[in-house]
């Protein structure tokens, strides 16, 4: 496949949905199979990691496997760590969390230094509980996953490479406040794990701190579709809110968008990194102009992330969004804690991550688990979509943080 990366829209729909690890991976795979037992110094020429990641199911466009797997070709080329070369052992757990975990003992039962994670919190945290109880102190850092909850309920060994869902919503209420935003309806779910409670709550705790005010919330269902009789509420209201919050994933986020604008409201619809995918482009339409949403960071010519996304495509990987990019960030935190360890013991590492400051990061430019837990500070990109595309707005460190909640 090639991606046309200028203006970053990359061809989403040759998507193999995560079925697209290339022969690099496939060649890992075989070479930790044919060492003994994959395990973390058993053959020294290799430090092994586990990926439990979703390549299949609904979270598979949110996932980083080929973004893993390209961060990691680019580490051995320049020598590997700690003069060894890293091996990657991908299993997929299905966008399960019953399946999470049965993937988690496998990698478990390979001895693998560290467990890197799936994007939610309800798969995560499955996978944190064996590894904790496996007594062997392995670190399981979630590539993608944005909820808070995960490092609260796994304080032991659980880690996100992302910023939690009470920052990104933070980030973006302060921004539309400063656009004039003032009033706001809040759109929940329950199913897609805490995101869709968690991070409308932070939109409003944190637009009502600013000195705006939440006129309204309803509730939805992920994969329905049909959002009319929410439309029809929140058309129905005598005054249009300034935004509407919806925490959601494509296309959920974009169907809402296009039947909002089918019933006449025109209010500014705002979100958080669910949107921060070329389907939602593609899905929405013109109608999801004007949209705007945080999300972990952004493209630009010349920076990080964008090289990235070229190298990765020159060979051979699929660019599918910012969420390849979190894996190179994953592998630059996994770099940094087994040099700082100066071992591939699992729990030198995962002691080593809980110190690590000022990481240089792909998407963002500084990433820092230093005093911090399991939840890392980093920066946070806010996007605007203007005649089809996205583009940066602002770059925001949100000076009131709300503490997690789902009530």
């Amino acid at each position: 496949m090639k991606v046309v990366l200028k203006n970053w829209r990359p061809d989403w729909k040759t998507l193999d949905m995560g079925m697209s690890l290339r022969s690099s991976l496939v060649i890992g795979l075989a070479l930790c199979l044919g060492a003994a037992g994959c395990g973390n110094d058993k053959d020294n020429s290799v430090i092994t990691i586990g990926y439990a990641a979703a390549i299949t199911g609904e979270l598979a466009p949110y996932d980083s496997p080929d973004g893993v797997q390209c961060a990691i070709d680019r580490i051995n080329e320049d020598g590997g760590v700690l003069g060894r070369q890293i091996n990657l052992l991908v299993k997929d757990m299905e966008s399960d969390p019953v399946r999470a975990g049965e993937v988690a003992q496998q990698l478990l039962d390979a001895e693998v230094s560290l467990i890197l994670g799936p994007p939610t919190d309800d798969t995560a945290i499955p996978i944190a509980d064996l590894a904790q109880a496996d007594g062997n102190g392995v670190a399981v850092l979630a590539v993608t996953a944005t909820q808070p909850g995960y490092p609260i309920a796994s304080p032991e060994n659980g880690f996100m490479t992302a910023y939690g869902d009470n920052s990104s919503a933070a980030a973006v209420a302060e921004y539309l406040f400063g656009q004039g935003v003032r009033t706001a309806y809040l759109m929940f779910t329950s199913d897609i794990g805490s995101y869709g409670l968690v991070t409308p709550n932070a939109f409003g705790d944190a637009l009502e701190r600013l000195g705006g005010s939440v006129v309204g919330s309803d509730t939805w269902s992920y994969g329905v579709g049909d959002f009319g009789p929410q439309v029809t509420r929140i058309a129905a209201l005598a005054d249009e809110p300034d935004t509407v919050f919806f925490a959601g994933p494509v296309p959920d986020n974009a169907s809402f968008i296009r039947q909002l604008r089918d019933a006449g409201v025109d209010s500014v619809v705002s979100g958080t990194d669910g949107f921060d995918d070329p389907a939602f482009l593609e899905v929405g339409g013109d109608d999801v102009n004007g949209t705007v949403f945080s999300t972990l960071g952004f493209p630009h010519a010349g920076g990080a992330l964008l090289e990235f996304y070229e190298d990765c495509d020159k060979r051979g990987y699929n660019v599918r969004n910012v969420f390849t990019g979190m894996g190179g960030d994953a592998m630059q935190v996994v770099k940094a804690a087994i040099e700082r360890a100066g071992s591939s013991e699992p729990r030198a590492i995962l002691n080593a991550i809980r110190g690590l400051d000022t990481v240089e990061g792909i998407v963002t430019d500084s990433i820092t688990y230093k005093g911090m837990g399991g939840t890392p500070l980093r920066n946070i990109a806010v996007v605007v979509v203007r005649d089809g595309q996205f583009v940066h707005a602002a770059d925001v460190a949100p000076g009131y943080v709300p503490v997690p909640r789902t009530g």
